[in-house]
């Protein structure tokens, strides 16, 4: 077993006790993140948006090929980009959460066993 496992009653109640406050905290940060990520996906169609109509803007006056043909490559890039780190920021904070109450329900299962020992006892 090893040594920063909680042996004792009292040090499992504080274990779980720590680790659901945490919980709570990984919760909240998620839901604020959540919201921002939101309004940065806005953010991105209105950069989209922008993109396309620079680029019919400058096909119609033929104005010069990075515009024409670099804008709008560009913000997609950026934008497809900016979406994947979203989800992958979704996906480390779900396997975060997940991993927490995986430990927790560890802990409460030690706790239980610590309690139907002290009874039997």
């Amino acid at each position: 077993m090893p040594s920063d496992q909680p042996t004792s009653l009292e040090e499992i109640q504080a274990s779980i006790a720590k680790l659901k406050i945490t919980e709570q905290q990984l919760e909240a940060t998620a839901e604020k993140y959540a919201k921002k990520m939101q309004s940065s996906r806005k953010w991105n169609y209105f950069a989209i948006a922008m993109a396309v109509v620079v680029c019919a803007v400058s096909w119609v006056n033929h104005a010069s090929g990075w515009l024409r043909w670099g804008v709008l490559p560009s913000v997609l890039f950026m934008a497809l980009f900016f979406e994947a780190m979203r989800r992958l920021l979704g996906v480390t904070m779900q396997s975060s959460m997940r991993q927490l109450k995986i430990q927790i329900s560890g802990l409460e299962t030690k706790l239980a066993e610590h309690q139907a020992a002290s009874k039997n006892a």
